[in-house]
């Protein structure tokens, strides 16, 4: 049975995902990602169009402007009397207003029912839209009205000569303002208003956490040297993200796609048994999809509540899928080794500059440290790396591990084109000695071509790992980590500062050392002859 969840997250953690959320819609609602309404509705909010309207006239009916006129309308009964209201102003005024309420009352959405939002304040809303529109309702049918005939449009000189005749009774412009760019001809402005006022504060923490998360994967990516471009409506993905790079006189491109809501089909269908995972029940799934020439990867970002002891359960990982596990409202239980990267809200933008920061990169002091962990392991245990079930084989969990970490920790890397280099990664396989001298660059190749053979041969780097192949590099990378330990920053350190001091070649240095020792034959024959 699965343990129960207590919500526990405070009203000072609401109020910090809010914070971040409301300052940050604008910048990418509006001016980064589209421009029509519908599709920020149905692609972020997840709010269809009749709900939208209803929002809308709820903070339409709910600005300072238009309470003052629908509580103090008897101020204006006042002012006509005794006149006749069909005669100017009177008549003027009387048509703008019946044209306003009368286009709001007669609107159909007059109740929101979306489970993204707290029931308690979806509940407020739609009591508040009932009693407003009743409001409406009385006042249009008083007998002022009767003989008022309703315009087809405002034009702006009909506006003009009511704002004046009421300004000092009523603000009939601002009210007129906010309903056209709401209604006629929507501004972008009025609709962030309408949700930051009425539509975020609604929501569940569940669903302003979602769009939190979002968020700061969009910050994240656009502070890396990559271009983001958002899908238009109809298109699965939300958007596309694209770098080139180039590197050692090649260049590497590596392309992400991003899903918020559906993952793609390729994605859900090769990977159910892992999105089906019973302790990992997802809500709501969003998958950064990277490739490059060589190999496509996938980074979920599974957003979800979960208990202390549902953490402990391991989803079993593939070499080709990475985890970032994120919850919002519960302590983190997170000592096991795991595929699954846990974060919170208060370490979810650090964790996501630095998952999309070494994506297809060199690894940093901590990815280094991270896989450096597995030194005790190899040098404790010689063999029973991997054994046969079913005539399936298996790998022992902690080397299960070490395979996942290879790529999580960004020790595995692609590279376009190694066969030229294959001949020499089998010299260092056979000679460990020649491992010792490695570098960096060498090491990954080397990695590289050894997770191709298990690719391949599956138990193959079990056999390395048995021969002390693998032992022998990790104890080659912990030079390397040692010796300018202290220029090498704690976080994103870039690979220029994670290496050799000097960095050398080892086919140089073989070749310096044969030369070495030709010299020495030949001094020592010269020792012969005297």
């Amino acid at each position: 049975m699965d343990e129960e969840l207590v919500e526990i997250w405070s009203n000072y953690d609401r109020q910090t995902v809010f914070n971040y959320v409301e300052t940050r819609l604008h910048h990418y609602l509006f001016t980064k990602i589209m421009k029509d309404e519908a599709e920020i509705m149905s692609k972020i909010i997840e709010i269809d169009a009749n709900e939208l309207k209803a929002f809308k006239v709820d903070y339409f009916l709910n600005i300072d402007a238009t309470q003052d006129l629908i509580k103090n309308f008897d101020k204006l009964e006042d002012m006509i009397g005794d006149n006749d209201p069909t005669q100017s102003p009177y008549n003027e005024i009387l048509r703008v207003i019946k044209y306003i309420f009368e286009n709001i009352k007669n609107d159909d959405a007059n109740r929101i029912k979306n489970k993204n939002f707290d029931d308690d304040k979806l509940e407020r809303i739609n009591e508040e839209l009932l009693a407003n529109k009743k409001e409406l309702s009385k006042i249009l049918k008083k007998d002022i009205f009767k003989n008022i005939e309703k315009p087809d449009i405002i034009d702006v000189n009909l506006l003009e000569f009511a704002a004046k005749s009421t300004d000092r009774l009523f603000n009939l412009a601002r009210i007129y303002e906010v309903y056209d760019e709401l209604f006629v001809f929507p501004d972008k402005m009025e609709l962030y208003n309408t949700i930051v006022n009425i539509i975020l504060p609604a929501m569940s923490n569940d669903k302003l956490f979602e769009l939190y998360v979002l968020l700061n994967t969009l910050e994240a990516l656009e502070k890396t040297k990559g271009k983001i471009t958002f899908q238009k409506a109809g298109v699965r993905e939300l958007a596309e993200y694209y770098m080139q790079i180039e590197e050692n006189s090649m260049e590497h491109t590596t392309v992400m796609q991003i899903f918020f809501h559906d993952l793609p089909e390729e994605l859900e269908a090769k990977f159910k048994p892992i999105l089906k995972y019973p302790y990992i029940c997802l809500r709501m799934k969003n998958s950064v999809k990277a490739r490059n020439i060589t190999r496509t990867s996938y980074l979920l970002l599974e957003i979800e509540r979960i208990t202390d002891n549902q953490i402990k359960y391991k989803c079993k990982a593939t070499e080709d899928i990475r985890n970032i596990l994120v919850v919002w409202d519960h302590r983190l239980f997170n000592d096991e080794k795991s595929h699954i990267k846990v974060l919170d809200y208060k370490t979810l933008q650090m964790g996501l500059n630095k998952s999309f920061g070494n994506i297809f990169k060199f690894p940093n002091i901590e990815n280094v440290d991270a896989i450096l962990e597995y030194i005790p392991y190899f040098e404790e245990k010689k063999d029973g790396f991997i054994y046969t079930e079913n005539g399936q084989k298996y790998y022992d969990e902690e080397a299960d591990f070490f395979k996942d970490d290879l790529y999580q920790e960004n020790i595995y890397r692609t590279f376009d084109d190694l066969k030229d280099w294959e001949e020499k990664g089998w010299r260092y396989i056979n000679n460990h000695e020649l491992i010792k001298r490695l570098d960096l660059l060498t090491i990954m190749k080397l990695i590289y071509l050894i997770m191709q053979k298990e690719n391949t041969r599956p138990g193959f780097l079990a056999t390395l790992m048995e021969d002390g192949t693998i032992l022998t590099i990790l104890k080659r990378l912990e030079e390397i980590r040692n010796v300018n330990e202290s220029e090498i920053t704690e976080l994103y350190s870039p690979y220029k500062k994670l290496k050799c001091c000097p960095i050398h070649d080892p086919d140089f240095y073989a070749e310096k050392e044969k030369e070495m020792d030709d010299l020495l034959a030949r001094k020592a024959d010269e020792v012969d002859e005297k």
